[in-house]
């Protein structure tokens, strides 16, 4: 997926076992991150305009946390480090989605939530 847009990005072509296709699209990283140190139960992530937003669940009971997170400013590589306070998230946060566009009602980090009797799906407006 292209970070910046949502939408998928190949940018190769890749040698297959498939019969009958021998040649097929796929996608080759130009980047990687680890979790900022320090910082547990991450359960997805999503990037917009160059900046990470990491769901961080604190169990069955607790609310959990959306915090954002910046590329190290030497490279490609390294650890994400995180730049605000967390906000607030459902109990239970799972995988960020960045929907992008001008819908107020639609656009932003969409999550749901994976424990039983609280399970929702939600979006986080737009950053």
């Amino acid at each position: 997926m292209d970070g910046d847009t949502g939408k998928p990005k190949l940018n190769a072509t890749c040698q297959s076992n498939l019969p009958g296709h021998p040649m097929i699209p796929c996608m080759h990283a130009d980047a990687a991150y680890a979790i900022p140190e320090g910082v547990g139960n991450i359960q997805g992530a999503a990037r917009y305009d160059g900046t990470w937003y990491l769901s961080q669940s604190r169990g069955s009971s607790e609310a959990g946390a959306l915090l954002t997170a910046v590329p190290p400013p030497e490279g490609a590589t390294g650890v994400l480090r995180t730049v605000a306070p967390g906000h607030y998230a459902g109990i239970g946060p799972e995988d960020l989605s960045y929907w992008p566009g001008s819908d107020a009602n639609r656009s932003g980090l969409w999550t749901l939530t994976e424990h039983w009797g609280k399970r929702m799906v939600y979006v986080t407006p737009k950053p």
